[in-house]
């Protein structure tokens, strides 16, 4: 069996263990193991300050990943326009080391239409960008669901840009735990669906 690490900012939900416990059935439904960050954070001492607790948690995810095969990683936008920056991070440490990165997102909205809709752009008449009022940085707008960055890693090793769903959830709630899109994404890639030649 492949053995997947389940990436997101699903492990600050306050139902997590619900959550990671339905994708982990989902997982094995289609013949992988899903392995979680809240695994490793069963046995962590109460009293460990918070940074040494935070440096334990980092070095017990990176050795998860490194025994797992497949990252598949929840690119929801969490707490702003784009993903979980931690996620980020581990999606692009399991594509340096050769890895398949699939990713997905419960928000099908456009990254351009996310950063237009929560910030002030003007149309820059020398260059026909937009630019934000504020700062005068240049929108991103590549046709992606999220950074370039992100999307390409996802896409370099999948052949598919990260699956969404048809609508947005009007329900926040729903839009953090649904996992109709990921189950999407695992049966994708039981079915080879999401393997590129070179991935």
């Amino acid at each position: 069996m492949n053995n997947i690490y389940l990436a997101g900012p699903d492990v600050f939900l306050k139902n997590a263990a619900a959550v990671f416990a339905e994708k982990k059935r989902i997982c094995e439904q289609y013949g992988f193991v899903g392995h979680t960050p809240l695994d490793n954070n069963v046995n962590l001492p109460k009293d460990m300050p918070l940074f040494d607790l935070g440096m334990r948690i980092y070095f017990s995810d990176m050795a998860m990943m490194d025994r797992c095969d497949i990252i598949v990683a929840n690119m929801t936008p969490f707490q702003g326009i784009s993903m979980d920056v931690g996620t980020a991070y581990e999606m692009g440490y399991m594509r340096a080391k050769g890895k398949i990165v699939c990713g997905y997102s419960n928000d099908p909205t456009p990254f351009i239409d996310r950063q237009t809709a929560t910030f002030d752009y003007y149309q820059d008449p020398e260059e026909d960008i937009l630019r934000d009022s504020t700062t005068h940085m240049r929108a991103i707008d590549t046709d992606m669901s999220d950074n370039l960055m992100m999307i390409g890693p996802v896409v370099e090793s999948t052949s598919k840009p990260p699956l969404v769903p048809k609508d947005l959830s009007t329900d926040p709630l729903t839009l953090n735990t649904r996992t109709d899109v990921f189950e999407r994404t695992i049966q994708a890639l039981a079915e080879r669906d999401l393997l590129s030649p070179a991935g």
